[in-house]
């Protein structure tokens, strides 16, 4: 998956609160290989993704948070089509637009490098609601403090 922008912003509930909110904006790209059994396509989603964390460690340098939220995307599927044995196309399918929704865990590592910037590296799964897609993700992010 190719994913050429992400936006994060996350803070704190309260202070002396162990929760925060953590919301993302995003863009992805996959091309998915066709065969005779599956649709070979071309997606591109851009969404939001927001989940309430909650720290479940801390020590000097390192934080550890396991959030739960929800994920909503406007997803495009283009170029569908499938192919047979020998690799020619035997179908096309119509291009689809969905708005699809999901729920999702994560879980957050962070590390202080600096008095404003963590190191953030996050596990995420998303679980589709109706028609749209299951992803699981590992990424990684710089965050500056304000």
């Amino acid at each position: 998956i190719f994913q050429p922008f992400r936006l994060i912003y996350t803070d704190k509930i309260t202070e002396g609160f162990p929760y925060r909110y953590w919301a993302e904006l995003y863009y992805h790209e996959v091309s998915l290989d066709a065969s005779t059994t599956k649709i070979g396509q071309s997606i591109k989603q851009y969404g939001i993704r927001a989940s309430m964390q909650r720290k479940i460690q801390q020590t000097s340098a390192w934080n550890t948070w396991l959030g739960a939220g929800l994920d909503v995307a406007a997803t495009k599927y283009d170029d569908r089509h499938i192919i047979d044995n020998d690799g020619f196309l035997t179908a096309r399918f119509d291009d689809r637009k969905e708005l699809e929704f999901g729920v999702l865990i994560n879980f957050n590592g962070e590390i202080n490098l600096a008095r404003n910037i963590v190191f953030s590296a996050k596990v995420e799964q998303v679980f589709a609601i109706d028609k749209g897609i299951d992803t699981f993700s590992f990424s990684v992010a710089f965050l500056y403090r304000l």
